[in-house]
């Protein structure tokens, strides 16, 4: 009840109407949350805990909606929408299930884990507050908005238009080919609560969603561990979206929890409920049930539309675990099975709904490339043109210590994955199917982050979809280590605390010091935080040695101390996110993005839903000549809501940054504004075109525009004409 209340609080505070506020949570409870318990409790029966019987109902609520979604609009009965979940109340009907259905779990988690988690969702709710909802203020408004998010806004409308989705970005380029089922599940939301796409999209889908995520991360480590505190634990982990800073001046934001990607932290509860599934199944002794298996395909179809790295990093867990099961000679035909499913499902979503890749390739090293003292002591421009990038191994005056820095950073923001390689040392690990399936998850998610090159560094996200999973794996083998030992979990509460302390003033110096501006000073800085580094793991390692050497009664607490000096930095960097700033900040107040802002609430209030609009404004920066066009101006498709001709291309398949493809459409979509003759116009009304958007701050436009069409807006640098 206190994380709901400190919920409501933010909402509130993020200016949402308290008649939307209470229709959001009417939705979650009835239209997510009862349906998804009643089928997950038919499919599996009821969970021994409420905490896993509510948090797995949720995320079955997340699937069976996508599915309900999907077949109302199919029929263009998706105003409708709301009915849904009554279909499920059928399943009462039915004696047999009834029972099932109307069970009560019979396990407790105890006060103090209960408290510490929902402490836990608390510090969650609150860091999406200072981080999101109170940076991006609702339309219209003259603030910027991160780019990302009025693509989203475009596919959200789209949602609540048609399935498949067509490109509402470009109307020219067909059906969608993107990972959209985020955006879908905000549009059915919208839909059924009648409330704003916008209102939805900044404010009240993803704190549930984010809740969820840490829920879901605590019930895995339970699950595998049989500890509620452990869960608890993992609750903690999950959370923290501030690296380690080491450089000076700079702030490390980790996004593997960033509402400005909706599909990430979408696909983290899809994912997260996949692979309790399959943990469940892989450790089944017996011929595994029905609906476990039913459960595990219907959360894989859901992940493979979720995100198009989610699915590939389960299947690297799958195929860990396949390798254990060979060697372990148990559940090797099942696990085979799931890998070959899983590819299957891998392969067929790909070029239905896994886009985005927008000019992938393979290339060695290039995410280390994002990090920003490689923009400072390299260049801020870096070159992947080659197969490894540019200066990383022979920087001038710095030499390789520079790629062996990246790579230690990496480690150690990623510090959650290195729990990958604990089943190979930890004897009550190694002979669990389901510790293998976590651990390869972990490991396998960094070949694709360092192999693969992307013009928006989404190689990254391998890494983010597997930190929950870390998080759950790290929890289960503390809990081992400590047991039911009060002395060993004194000794790492202690290793925690202690490292918390020093990680946080090591912290606060680091970020107060300026950054180094010579090269000099920048090479001693790579070569102090590389030291330190080296100390640090050789701490780790004398506890480790220690612990093997003393092996005796009493002596045990050198193992969870050691576990606690490698990840109790993560409980205090959890805090720091409250303080911090982050990226992407929009600006003040604009009068020139306040008139597109009005321009599209207008479009929102008058333009048909169905209608298709054409406009000479496609890119943030540059020309849509040339490879100097960054293509992601959303603002009609996203504020507007409506499709355009051709808007910005930068997520379309295969384009990365530059021209578009078509230059001939290209060359007609901007001649309607600069010679708007009667054949242009044609040509333009001919596909399916009947609004012309012009900004003159975009592009020249005609004065004879007014002349041959009807002006019906005007707002600044903005104008609205209808084709007559």
């Amino acid at each position: 009840m206190v994380v709901l209340g400190i919920a409501v609080l933010v909402a509130l505070a993020g200016q949402v109407a308290v008649l939307d506020l209470l229709k959001q949570l009417a939705y979650l409870v009835l239209g997510l949350l009862l349906p998804g318990t009643l089928v997950h409790r038919l499919l599996r029966g009821v969970q021994p805990s409420w905490v896993a019987d509510l948090a797995l109902g949720a995320a079955t609520g997340l699937v069976l909606e996508l599915m309900a979604w999907a077949a109302f609009t199919s029929v263009h009965l998706q105003r409708a929408l709301w009915a849904w979940p009554l279909l499920t109340l059928l399943l009462l009907l039915d004696r047999t299930a009834r029972g099932r259905l109307l069970a009560r779990p019979t396990q407790s988690w105890g006060h103090w884990p209960v408290i510490a988690l929902g402490a836990a969702c608390a510090l969650m709710v609150l860091l999406t507050y200072g981080g999101y909802l109170a940076r991006y203020p609702l339309p219209p408004s003259g603030a910027s908005y991160y780019p990302d998010l009025l693509w989203h806004l475009g596919l959200v409308h789209e949602a609540t238009r048609s399935v498949p989705l067509l490109t509402p970005q470009s109307t020219a380029d067909g059906v969608l080919r993107y990972h959209w089922f985020s955006d879908a599940h905000i549009a059915a939301d919208s839909l059924m609560t009648g409330t704003d796409a916008a209102v939805v999209l900044l404010r009240l889908w993803i704190v549930p969603v984010l809740v969820l995520v840490v829920l879901l991360t605590a019930v895995l480590a339970q699950r595998m561990s049989g500890r509620p505190w452990v869960g608890a634990l993992a609750g903690w982990l999950v959370i923290p979206t501030v690296s380690y800073t080491f450089w000076p001046g700079t702030v490390d934001a980790l996004d593997h929890l960033s509402p400005l990607s909706p599909s990430q932290v979408f696909s983290s509860a899809l994912a997260l409920l996949l692979v309790i599934t399959l943990a469940d199944l892989v450790r089944a002794t017996g011929r595994p049930g029905r609906g476990t298996i039913a459960m595990a395909l219907l959360a894989a179809l859901a992940t493979s539309g979720s995100k198009s790295s989610a699915l590939p990093v389960v299947l690297g867990g799958v195929g860990v675990a396949f390798v254990a099961a060979l060697v372990l000679r148990r559940n090797r035909l099942l696990v085979l099975g799931i890998g070959v499913v899983g590819a299957a499902l891998t392969a067929a979503a790909y070029p239905v709904v896994a886009g985005g890749d927008g000019g992938s390739r393979l290339h060695l090293f290039s995410a280390l490339s994002l990090f920003p003292f490689f923009r400072q002591v390299v260049t801020p421009d870096p070159d992947v043109s080659t197969p490894v990038v540019r200066d990383l191994l022979h920087t001038p005056g710095i030499g390789p210590v520079l790629l062996v820095a990246l790579l230690m950073v990496v480690l150690l923001s990623f510090v959650r994955l290195l729990s990958g390689v604990l089943p190979f040392f930890q004897r009550s690990l190694r002979s669990d199917l389901a510790a293998w399936l976590t651990a390869g998850m972990c490991l396998t998610s960094f070949v694709p982050f360092l192999a693969i090159a992307h013009p928006g560094y989404s190689e990254f996200y391998f890494l983010y979809g597997a930190v929950p999973v870390g998080s759950a794996l790290w929890a289960w083998s503390i809990g081992e280590l400590v047991g039911d030992s009060r002395t060993r979990a004194r000794a790492a509460a202690t290793s925690f605390g202690v490292m918390g302390v020093l990680s946080s003033i090591a912290a606060v110096v680091v970020h107060r010091r300026p950054a180094p501006a010579d090269q000099a000073a920048q090479s001693a800085q790579l070569w102090a935080f590389t030291l330190q580094v080296g100390l640090y793991v050789l701490v780790v390692l004398s506890l480790l040695a220690a612990a093997r050497v003393l092996r005796r009664p009493g002596r045990d607490w050198l193992l969870p101390a050691a576990a606690g000096v490698v990840v109790g930095p993560l409980l205090v960097t959890g805090l720091w996110g409250l303080g911090e700033p982050r990226d992407h900040e929009p600006s003040s107040s604009d009068p020139q993005l306040r008139s597109l802002s009005q321009a599209a609430a207008w479009i929102d209030r008058n333009v048909p839903l169905y209608d298709v609009m054409a406009t000479n404004d496609h890119c943030l920066w540059g020309t849509g000549t040339d490879t100097s066009c960054d293509a992601r101006e959303w603002w009609i498709s996203g504020l507007g809501g409506r499709r355009v001709l051709l808007e910005g291309w930068a997520y379309l398949p295969g384009v990365a940054k530059g021209a578009y493809h078509d230059l001939a459409l290209y060359a007609l979509n901007q001649a309607a504004f600069t010679q708007p003759d009667a054949s242009t116009l044609g040509a333009v009304r001919a596909r399916g075109v009947r609004w012309l958007v012009a900004d003159t701050s975009a592009g020249p436009v005609s004065p004879d525009l007014a002349a041959v069409t009807d002006k019906v807006f005007e707002s600044g640098t903005v104008s609205v004409y209808r084709l007559r």
